[in-house]
C-alpha cells in the first residue's frame, strides 16, 4: 500500500473505533426511530419480508418503506446478533464517507494530502455524527453512496468500466431512500450548467442520468403509488403534521447551521462557486457547485428533512474546499511567498478544522446524553410483563417507538407518520392530553382511542397527569405509568 492509502486506513480505524466506543457507552440508541427500524430489521431476520401490516403503531397500520438499508443491516444480524453489533455495521457504514471523500477530492484537486484533509473533514461534519454515531439512520449509506456515484460518474469520462460498479451502487442508494432525489437533481443540474458553458458530456454520462432518472421514479412508483392515492401530495413531505411543519423549519436558521462545518470552510466553498461560474471552466467544479445548490434548494424546499439537507451542504462545501486549495497552491507559487506555501496551506487547513472539530466533539457527547437510561427504559419493560397484551398506551409521539418495541404494546401515535390519514388530529389530541388540566377533555382523548394506560416521560407531563384525579400511578421511576379510573371522579359520558 502506499503511504496515503495506510494514512486513508487509519483515518477510517480511527473513526470506526472512535464511533463504536462512543456508540458502546450506551446501552441503548438516542433516537427512538431507531427501534422502529430495528423492528423492521429484525422481522426481515425472521421472516425475509419487510413489516408491512403492523398491529401495534398507531393502534395498527400499513408500513410502506425504501427496503434497501434493512435488508442490509438484517443480513448482518444473522453474523453479528445484538444491539451493539448494529451499533457496529451502521458506525462502519457511516465511515465510508471518509473513503468516498477522498477519491472525489482526489479526483477534483490530483493531489493526494488535499484529499486526504477533505477526507478527514468528512468525518468530523457534526450534524452527521450526531445522525448515525448511535442510531440506526438510512443517511449513513444515502451521503457515502451519493458521493461514490458522483466519484463514478465523473471517472466515466475516462473509464466506462465502472458502469459496472456505478449502476449497482445506485440501486442500493435509490432504494435505501426517496433522498437521492438530489443526486438526481444534482446530475440534472450539472447538465443544465454543462450546455450553458458549452462543455460536452459524453454519451455514456447522458445515458447513465437517463437511467438514473427512469429508475428513481420507477421505483417511487411502485413504492409509493398506493400512498400517493391516499395521501396525496402531502407524501412528499412524509405526511409529517401541520403542527410540526410550521415549526420545524423555523427553528432551524440554515446558515447557522451550515456554518457548523465551519465559517472558514463555508467562505472557501463560496469563493470556489463565485470562480467557476465567473472565471473559470471545470466540470468537476461544475457537478459540485450543482450538488452545493440542489442541497440548499432542496432544504430551503422541504423536499429532504433539514438534517440531510445540512449534511449533503457540509459534505459539498468540503469537496470545494478541495478545488479551492489547488487554486490557492497554484497562486502562491507563482508569488514570493512560494518557499512558505506548504505552511501557508497547512496553518488554513488547521484553522478549518478547528470549528468543525469542537463541534463534533460536543454532537457526540450530546448524541449520548440524549439516549435513554436505564431506569426510563424500565418502565417499557414493566409495560410488557405487567399489562393486558391488547392495552393502547398514551404517549409523547417521541415515545410511541419504544412502547412497540420494548413493550410490545399498541401506542396512539410514534414518529413514522406515514399512512396515517388522521396524523394531525392525533397529534393535535395528543398534544392537548398533555397540556390541559380539565380532567373531562383528558378522559374524552383517552376514551377516543380505547386507551386506559398513560406514559409521562419528563417533569411537565408528569404535573399534568398527577394533577387529574382519575388516574392512579402503577409505576414511578423516570418514565411514570399510570391508569385511567373514572370510579374515582364523577364525569357524565356524552
Amino acid at each position: 500500500m502506499k503511504p496515503q492509502h495506510l494514512i486513508l486506513a487509519g483515518i477510517f480505524l480511527l473513526s470506526v473505533i472512535v464511533r463504536t466506543m462512543a456508540a458502546a457507552s450506551s446501552e441503548y440508541f438516542t433516537s427512538d426511530t431507531s427501534y422502529s427500524a430495528l423492528r423492521q430489521i429484525e422481522h426481515i431476520a425472521e421472516t425475509g419480508r419487510p413489516l408491512i401490516n403492523d398491529s401495534l403503531s398507531y393502534g395498527g397500520r400499513i408500513h410502506i418503506l425504501m427496503p434497501a438499508y434493512y435488508y442490509l443491516l438484517s443480513a448482518t444480524t444473522l453474523v453479528f446478533p445484538g444491539i451493539l453489533a448494529m451499533k457496529l455495521v451502521a458506525n462502519l457504514l457511516a465511515s465510508t464517507i471518509i473513503i468516498a471523500t477522498y477519491l472525489l477530492a482526489y479526483k477534483l484537486s490530483k493531489n493526494n494530502n488535499v484529499a486526504l484533509a477533505c477526507a478527514f473533514l468528512s468525518s468530523i461534519i457534526p450534524l452527521y455524527i450526531a445522525e448515525t454515531i448511535n442510531d440506526i439512520d438510512a443517511i449513513a449509506i444515502v451521503l457515502p453512496g451519493s458521493i461514490f456515484i458522483l466519484y463514478l460518474f465523473l471517472s466515466l469520462e475516462d473509464n466506462n468500466r465502472v458502469l459496472f460498479t456505478l449502476v449497482p451502487l445506485s440501486l442500493i442508494v435509490i432504494l435505501t431512500s426517496a433522498s437521492s432525489l438530489i443526486v438526481l437533481f444534482c446530475l440534472l443540474a450539472f447538465i443544465v450548467i454543462c450546455y450553458l458553458e458549452n462543455i460536452p458530456i459524453k454519451r455514456v454520462q447522458k445515458e447513465f442520468i437517463f437511467f438514473f432518472f427512469f429508475f428513481f421514479f420507477w421505483s417511487i412508483f411502485l413504492i409509493y403509488k398506493y400512498a400517493f392515492q391516499i395521501l396525496g401530495f402531502s407524501l412528499i413531505w412524509q405526511n409529517t403534521p401541520s403542527a410540526i411543519m410550521d415549526t420545524y423549519f423555523k427553528n432551524i436558521d440554515l446558515a447557522q447551521s451550515a456554518s457548523s462545518i465551519g465559517p472558514l470552510l463555508l467562505l472557501f466553498g463560496l469563493s470556489t462557486i463565485f470562480t467557476y461560474l465567473f472565471r473559470k471552466k471545470s466540470k468537476n467544479a461544475y457537478a459540485m457547485i450543482s450538488l452545493f445548490f440542489i442541497s440548499i434548494s432542496m432544504f430551503w424546499l422541504r423536499l429532504v428533512n433539514a438534517e440531510l439537507g445540512i449534511v449533503f451542504i457540509a459534505e459539498s462545501t468540503i469537496l470545494l474546499f478541495a478545488i479551492f486549495i489547488m487554486d490557492l497552491y497554484e497562486y502562491i507559487i507563482k508569488t514570493k511567498l512560494e518557499r512558505h506555501s506548504v505552511l501557508i496551506l497547512i496553518g488554513i487547513f488547521l484553522l478549518a478544522v478547528g470549528w468543525p472539530l469542537s463541534a463534533s466533539a460536543q454532537s457526540v457527547l450530546d448524541s449520548l446524553a440524549d439516549a435513554p437510561t436505564e431506569k426510563e427504559i424500565s418502565a417499557f419493560v414493566w409495560i410488557k410483563n405487567t399489562l393486558p397484551e391488547d392495552a393502547v398506551i398514551m404517549s409523547p409521539a417521541t415515545s410511541g417507538n419504544l412502547i412497540t418495541y420494548f413493550s410490545s404494546r399498541k401506542n396512539i401515535i410514534d414518529r413514522d407518520f406515514l399512512m396515517v390519514t388522521d396524523v394531525d388530529r392525533r397529534y393535535e389530541d395528543v398534544t392537548k392530553f398533555y397540556n390541559v388540566k380539565i380532567k373531562v377533555e383528558a378522559i374524552s382523548i383517552l376514551e377516543k382511542y380505547g386507551s386506559e394506560y398513560v406514559i409521562a416521560t419528563n417533569e411537565r407531563e408528569k404535573e399534568i397527569v398527577d394533577s387529574n384525579i382519575c388516574m392512579i400511578k402503577l409505576f414511578e421511576s423516570s418514565v411514570n405509568v399510570y391508569q385511567l379510573n373514572t370510579s374515582l371522579c364523577s364525569l357524565k359520558r356524552i
